[in-house]
């Protein structure tokens, strides 16, 4: 499948720099999210610390954090808002575990 052959051709190796970039405390910027050792930041939204989020999903053309307390509960992000989101899905993949659609 194309698809399968993309992501291993293209985003994987991506992805795996990225990690290692993260690793070394760099914060990485994909559009209006930056994401770094501690959390996410989307535009001028108060950051999201990694221990806070249980889970999240891709739906209908949004990135949806869900939030095990306090407000909001989801950050909600249109997926037009997030550059590279192939790479950041992969990143939030090895952190969070996906939410059930």
């Amino acid at each position: 499948m194309l698809a399968d052959a993309l992501d291993a051709s293209a985003v994987q190796p991506l992805a795996r720099r990225a990690r290692h970039a993260l690793a070394a405390g760099q914060p990485l910027v994909f559009g209006k999210v930056t994401i770094d050792r501690g959390g996410l930041t989307y535009a001028k939204k108060a950051p999201v610390r990694w221990d806070e989020v249980v889970g999240w999903k891709l739906d209908d053309g949004r990135l949806i954090l869900e939030r095990a307390a306090g407000r909001p509960r989801r950050l909600v992000i249109p997926t037009t808002q997030v550059e590279d989101g192939w790479i950041l899905t992969h990143l939030l993949a090895d952190r969070l575990p996906a939410t059930e659609r």
